[in-house]
C-alpha cells in the first residue's frame, strides 16, 4: 500500500515522523530525501518506525530515547525527545531522529517539531517564537 506523499513528509520529517513516497512524483523542496534512508523503507518499516515513534512521543519524558528495528530488511532508526513545550494549546516535541538503511549505504539526521493535534495525531509544526 502506497500512502501519498505529502503524508510520507509529515512521518518522514517527524517520525522524521510520517508518510509514503509515489513513484514519479516530484516534491520540489522536498527532493533532498530521495537519498535519504527513509526514500528506501517499506511498509513494515514505516509501522515499526510509527509504532514506536507515537508511543514515545506520548509517554516518553525529555531525554528519553526509543529504538526501532525491522529485522527483516535491516533498516532502523533512533528517536529522541529533546524538549517538550505548548504550542497553540497543543502539546509540542521537539524530537531527534535518526534512520539508517544499510543496505544502500543511506544514514540521516534530522531534528524535528511534532504538536499532538486535537485529533490525537502528531503532526510536524513550525513553532514561531
Amino acid at each position: 500500500m502506497h500512502l501519498n506523499k505529502t503524508y510520507f513528509l509529515q512521518i518522514v520529517v517527524l517520525l522524521l515522523l510520517l508518510c509514503f513516497a509515489q513513484p514519479g512524483f516530484s516534491m520540489g523542496a522536498w527532493d533532498w530525501l530521495n537519498d535519504s534512508p527513509v526514500s528506501k523503507f517499506d511498509d513494515d518499516d514505516w509501522a515499526i518506525l510509527k509504532s514506536v515513534g507515537y508511543d514515545l512521543l506520548d509517554r516518553g519524558q525529555d531525554g528519553e530515547f526509543d529504538e526501532w528495528r525491522n529485522d527483516e530488511t535491516g533498516h532502523h532508526g533512533t528517536i529522541k525527545i529533546i524538549e517538550s513545550s505548548e504550542y497553540e494549546g497543543m502539546a509540542c516535541r521537539k524530537v531527534a531522529f535518526y534512520n539508517a538503511a544499510p543496505d544502500h549505504g543511506l544514514s540521516g539526521k534530522s531534528v524535528q517539531t511534532l504538536c499532538k493535534q486535537p485529533d490525537g495525531i502528531w503532526k510536524l509544526t513550525r513553532v514561531k517564537k
